[in-house]
């Protein structure tokens, strides 16, 4: 099975090429404007994603760890995020490390009314 970011990356290329040769409707700025955008998406998401190369923009104090199982864990947990943004609008964030880590992904009923991402 592929990782993370490589299937995110491989999805957004899918994804990109459909968008930039499989539209044959509309008019030709209309199909660069979407090709642009499609193209703006994927580099975002892609950069999103990806674990920076250096801590100086990361908040908090401390290094981030480097471990490949702490960059596709960085990777999975940002492109669940990526996927449910919309639905996660006006949801409480819980900001925490490995003890909210160890709640799991399903920890809703920890909190019985509230909406949380």
């Amino acid at each position: 099975m592929l990782r993370a970011p490589i299937r995110i990356l491989l999805f957004s290329l899918v994804l990109f090429s459909l968008v930039l040769f499989g539209l044959e409707t509309g008019t030709h700025s209309f199909r660069c404007c979407c090709a642009q955008e499609a193209a703006t998406a994927v580099a975002a998401q892609i950069q999103h994603a990806t674990l920076p190369a250096t801590d100086d923009d990361l908040p908090g104090v401390g290094p981030i760890r480097r471990y490949d199982w702490f960059q596709n864990l960085w990777s999975q947990r940002r492109g669940v995020w990526a996927q449910r943004q919309a639905a996660d609008q006006g949801a409480v964030v819980f900001l925490g490390d490995s003890i909210t880590q160890g709640w799991g992904d399903d920890f809703g009923q920890m909190f019985p009314g509230l909406k949380l991402a």
